[in-house]
């Protein structure tokens, strides 16, 4: 294959590195700010004479979040480890929603 050839059928795919390396860049920052923001709402529920709900909210959030990401990962690597993570969050995420509501339902 020449090098002309490759070039023609790098373009023909329409694969944009520079915006997949936007996407995953932003993606990181997305995954730090979400962090800090949930953590600041801990710690700032913990400090507080409150009924946990936030906690409970944010806990839900954060473990069904990173729950799905595993799931993806799991699937395409087949580690049966990250499929176990993946369950172990979500059971903890339907715990922690399921304590929210009953929280909330009195």
């Amino acid at each position: 294959m020449t090098k002309e050839e490759i070039l023609k059928r790098s373009r023909n795919e329409r694969n944009d590195e520079g915006s997949d390396y936007a996407a995953q860049k932003g993606l990181k920052h997305g995954y730090i700010i979400f962090g800090l923001i949930a953590a600041a709402i801990i710690i700032a529920e913990a400090f507080n004479d409150c009924d946990m709900r936030a906690f409970y909210a944010v806990n839900a959030l954060i473990w069904a979040f990173f729950s799905a990401i595993n799931f993806e990962s799991a699937r395409f690597k087949h580690n049966k480890t990250l499929t176990i993570a993946s369950v172990c969050g979500l059971m903890t995420a339907i715990v922690s929603i399921i304590r929210y509501f009953d929280i909330l339902l009195g």
